[in-house]
């Protein structure tokens, strides 16, 4: 579950990137949330309700941006330290996985 969201965050980034008007942005902050609240739902279901804020301290909130260059850019900022996250969640289902391994 959480290896799909972060191809998915992968995949939304990119567009983040790609985005080149002021519309491309607009089309993309509600995939962006859209994938943000699936983020959250995964988590909680793998890690317990705590998980849900700490994720939700891992970017600062949306602030108003002059322009396609600054929008972009706090786009790619949020979804780069979601995807962070959702990496370093990984990373701890890898290590339990592997300690319960070495446990048997």
């Amino acid at each position: 579950m959480v290896s799909a969201q972060i191809r998915a965050g992968d995949d939304l980034r990119q567009a983040v990137a790609r985005a080149t008007a002021l519309t491309d942005l607009q089309a993309l902050r509600p995939q962006l949330s859209a994938w943000s609240t699936r983020n959250e739902h995964v988590l909680v279901k793998v890690f317990g309700e705590p998980e849900r804020q700490a994720y939700r301290l891992t970017s600062s909130p949306a602030l108003a941006a002059p322009g396609v260059e600054a929008q972009r850019a706090q786009l790619e900022r949020r979804a780069d330290s979601r995807l962070r996250y959702l990496q370093g969640a990984a990373t701890r289902i890898g290590l339990a996985e592997e300690m319960a391994d070495n446990a048997v």
